[in-house]
Formats: C-alpha cells, sequence, structure tokens
C-alpha cells in the first residue's frame, strides 16, 4: 500500500528504534484502516446482514501498533436508522500491548 507517508519510525527499524524509542516500526493509520475495512468487507456479508456499499467510515486512532504485533480484529452491528440502514463499529485491540484499543471506527452503509 502506498500512503506517501515518508516518515522514519514507519519503515527504518533502527531510526523507530534508537531515536524515538518505539519497541518497533511503527503501522501506519492507513494500514490499519486498510484491515479493519478488509475484514469486514470479508465477513459482514455471511451473515446475510449487509446488501449494499460503505457510505462512510469514521474512526479514531487512539494508540500506535507495530510490525509484528499480534492484532485482534472485530465488528459487530449496532444499530439501523429510521431509513432502514445499518451501522457497523470496528475495533482493532492490540494484543501485544496489553489488549489496548488501537482503532475504534463506524461503517454506514448506503
Amino acid at each position: 500500500m502506498l500512503t506517501f507517508n515518508a516518515h522514519q519510525i514507519h519503515y527504518d527499524l533502527k531510526y523507530s528504534t534508537k531515536v524515538e524509542h518505539y519497541p518497533a516500526v511503527v503501522l501506519q493509520a492507513p494500514l490499519l484502516i486498510q484491515l479493519i475495512l478488509s475484514f469486514w468487507n470479508q465477513n459482514s456479508g455471511i451473515s446475510g446482514e449487509v446488501s449494499g456499499g460503505i457510505e462512510k467510515f469514521k474512526y479514531s486512532i487512539s494508540s500506535p501498533c507495530f510490525v509484528d504485533d499480534l492484532l485482534s480484529l472485530n465488528f459487530k452491528r449496532v444499530d439501523v436508522d429510521a431509513t432502514g440502514k445499518k451501522k457497523f463499529v470496528g475495533w482493532i485491540r492490540n494484543l501485544t500491548r496489553g489488549d489496548a484499543l488501537s482503532l475504534h471506527g463506524t461503517v454506514y452503509l448506503a
């Protein structure tokens, strides 16, 4: 995935660990977003709850994820609005870093 983010913490292990004092290379936010949306896209239609595409996706990132961290990807349906549109929440937990919530997002269906 090409994001045009040239910050060394995202590709240089020595810089990330020795200069910035991270435990490893930091995963970029666009990669986390791609992971959760791909996971949702591959799994949400299984139960027959989804027939349309994504209208919008709102998210927040609360803690970093690093290369080789064990991540837990999750989603669930949380609401149906007055027009019958469905809404799902998705989240990524970093199991390597004490089950920290790393990303929380809401998928709004078209």
